[in-house]
């Protein structure tokens, strides 16, 4: 089995009955916004423009 397959195996099983994955299962979210890193504020009191304030941004060019 490949290790990109493996994986997903492994998230799959991971995965809470909600379909939600823990957050124990590591920050490999590849829709993390890159100018705030995830957090949602560019410094301690101004949130975010780009992902605005939620820490993701939508994938596009699928």
């Amino acid at each position: 089995m490949s290790e990109e397959r493996q994986q997903g195996e492994e998230r799959r099983e991971a995965q809470e009955p909600g379909g939600e994955t823990p957050a124990s299962a590591g920050q490999d979210n590849k829709n993390v916004c890159p100018e705030c890193g995830g957090s949602g504020k560019v410094d301690p009191e101004t949130t975010c423009p780009n992902c605005g304030g939620t820490g993701k941004v939508e994938a596009v060019g699928y």
